[in-house]
């Protein structure tokens, strides 16, 4: 690898990582505050949502913006969940189209955040 051409190549594997990691921070935070008890209550035949919604009020910030990423995982990857049992398809049929939305989003940012990192981290080793 040419030295010189090194601080674009960073720039260029890395650059677009801070403001996707930051959108999807404060979209969790935003998720997390203001539609994490609908995603619960659209849940609530899930067994595995269920073990989890008893600890969202002491789980502080940081467990309910992980467990607004595990739902919205949950939804959006929903044929494997459901084949494992841990989610309600009944659930997944009701579940308002506004939320599914919104929790595609998060995937989708988190999704893109990931490849990206790995993108980045391979072009530069």
């Amino acid at each position: 690898m040419d030295i010189s051409n090194a601080p674009v190549l960073i720039f260029i594997a890395y650059g677009p990582i801070l403001p996707l990691a930051l959108t999807n921070l404060l979209f969790g935070l935003y998720l997390s505050r203001y539609h994490l008890t609908s995603m619960i209550e659209a849940l609530s035949r899930s067994p595995h949502i269920a073990r989890r919604a008893g600890t969202v009020d002491s789980g502080g910030l940081l467990g309910r913006m992980m467990l607004v990423s595990k739902i919205s995982g949950m939804v959006t990857l929903s044929g494997l969940v459901i084949r494992s049992g841990e989610l309600s398809a009944d659930d997944i049929a009701n579940f308002p189209s506004r939320l599914m939305r919104l929790a595609k989003v998060k995937f989708f940012l988190s999704a893109v955040s990931f490849m990206w990192l790995i993108g980045g981290f391979l072009l530069v080793d």
